[in-house]
């Protein structure tokens, strides 16, 4: 099972199912570690966002600017069993369980906002 502690993840390791959610230079448009994430359904992968925007706002404090961010799939429906994700005092956000069949063709697209900055559009499937 690929279940993990939040606030473990080593920023410049990730996997498929770990994206990084930091700033563009300029600091008013969100980026992420990856265009497009991967889940797996029978692996029962729980996708991980984790706040990077320290490199550009060195001021950004977790907990005490939160949230950090907030994931919403309102695009094109939601693999996962909720369709928001809120970042925690840390951070971090996860998703819940998988619970749409695996379908490498289908991708759902997902909203980053964070306070104050563009919204950013990135996206993600599963996988068997």
């Amino acid at each position: 099972m690929a279940t993990r502690a939040l606030g473990l993840i080593t920023l410049n390791r990730t996997s498929e199912c770990d994206v990084g959610i930091g700033l563009e230079p300029g600091g008013k448009t969100p980026k992420v570690s990856r265009k497009l994430f991967w889940v797996s359904k029978s692996q029962k992968d729980l996708l991980q966002w984790f706040c990077q925007r320290g490199e550009v706002e060195p001021g950004h404090v977790h907990g005490k600017d939160s949230p950090c961010f907030t994931v919403i799939f309102d695009k094109d429906g939601t693999p996962f069993e909720s369709s928001d994700f809120t970042s925690n005092d840390r951070g971090y956000a996860c998703s819940d369980n998988v619970v749409v069949e695996p379908n490498e063709a289908r991708l759902y697209h997902y909203r980053i906002i964070m306070k104050g900055k563009e919204p950013l559009d990135p996206g993600g499937g599963v996988k068997p």
